[in-house]
């Protein structure tokens, strides 16, 4: 796995390897966007207004997948009669 640092305009589809935090004044401190996230075209403006013109992002190689689909895979397997993973809901 590679990571580089890139402008957010061109980071559409591609995985983001940091948190993003949002603050603002006696309002919200938290997570803007998580680490793993897949950033799509309605992400771009809100990292704009977050001031980040670039982020570092994920680039997987040849026979690696996404963490996300690595931890579903794993819960199936240790998953027992009448269990299953799926994705999680993430709110937002």
């Amino acid at each position: 796995m590679k990571t580089e640092i890139i402008k957010i305009q061109d980071a559409v589809g591609r995985i983001l390897c940091h948190d993003i935090t949002k603050i603002v004044k006696d309002e919200f401190k938290g997570t803007a966007f998580k680490k793993g996230h897949v950033i799509k075209s309605g992400d771009i403006d809100e990292f704009l207004r977050l001031g980040k013109e670039h982020v570092f992002v994920l680039e997987l190689e040849p026979g690696e997948i996404h963490e996300d689909e690595a931890g579903i895979r794993l819960g199936n397997a240790a998953a027992g009669c009448g269990v299953s993973c799926s994705p999680q809901r993430r709110a937002g």
